[in-house]
């Protein structure tokens, strides 16, 4: 597998500046143990085409998140509402030019939030169109695969539609049988707040895999100040997942041949550190329990 690393976690204010979004693809970039980053859309052009000639220098493989640019702009391309579906489809649009620049190899979108069962089904239909319009687009633009993560559905969390494994891999059988450009990005952290077992999201979403990130959550200790969807490092004591869990996960990507000799595919750390640590414990544990997890496997 290429090992990657969500750059805008590791290094948090790389999110809020052009310059530390530079620093981050830097300190990614200069180490041998990465070949795929994780970006956000860097709104400054100069900061962008700088951290841009360092992926490429680097031959990093790239994947820009337009998951954040939805969540922070309060943009669902699964609304209801036409007009707030069409704003949110032209802004991931928007973030296709970037894309084309890094240039990437897909982009990451994100479904809106969890809505009344009534409605629910209706709302997927417009997810379903909005996708299917996106990875079109992203297809004849040439910015690489549209790929949609799965999150949790639980309040604490980022209680999003999509959601189960379960309705992601029916949505993406509705949109791939349209076009064929398009995928899942399935996130191990998110599975203890969906209440589903590693084997089993593997199994069902692995026809449509086309990214994994691998991080940690908190969901029995309300307290916690990374309580919910909030990627603490691996193995702390009242998370969820660490070096056991870690391997069985990625046992379960062995086992559909996501991770296999000569494959090549992609899996990303999304973890961050905990308030008063520094950016570099997040490499060093990322690190170590990826050692740790592969000599169980």
């Amino acid at each position: 597998m290429k090992l990657g690393i969500a750059a805008f976690m590791a290094m948090p204010e790389a999110q809020r500046s052009g310059g530390a979004a530079v620093r981050a693809v830097e300190r990614v970039a200069r180490d041998d143990y990465f070949s795929c980053i994780d970006v956000f859309p860097i709104v400054d052009r100069g900061a962008r085409a700088e951290a841009i000639s360092i992926a490429r220098e680097a031959e990093l493989d790239v994947y820009l998140g337009a998951q954040g640019l939805l969540r922070r702009g309060d943009l669902d391309i699964g609304s209801l509402d036409p007009r707030k579906r069409r704003e949110a489809v032209d802004a991931v649009k928007a973030a296709f030019e970037e894309a084309c620049e890094w240039p990437a190899v897909g982009v990451v979108v994100s479904s809106g939030p969890a809505v009344e069962k009534p409605k629910r089904e209706k709302a997927l239909r417009a997810l379903v169109e909005s996708l299917t319009e996106l990875t079109k687009a992203a297809g004849s633009m040439g910015a690489g695969k549209l790929i949609l993560e799965t999150f949790d559905s639980v309040p604490f969390g980022k209680n999003l539609l999509v959601g189960p494994t379960s309705m992601a891999v029916d949505l993406a059988g509705r949109v791939l049988d349209r076009e064929k450009g398009f995928g899942l990005l399935l996130d191990l952290s998110h599975l203890p707040l969906l209440g589903e077992k590693p084997e089993e999201a593997v199994k069902a979403a692995h026809y449509a895999l086309e990214h994994v990130h691998v991080g940690n959550c908190v969901m029995r200790h309300p307290k916690h100040p990374a309580y919910g969807d909030n990627h603490p490092p691996f193995g702390i004591r009242e998370g969820e997942i660490g070096e056991r869990e870690l391997a069985a996960f990625l046992g379960a990507l062995a086992e559909v041949k996501y991770i296999a000799e000569g494959a090549a595919r992609t899996v990303s750390f999304e973890i961050k550190p905990l308030a008063g640590e520094a950016p570099e414990t997040v490499f060093e544990n990322a690190k170590e329990t990826m050692a740790k997890a592969w000599q169980m496997i």
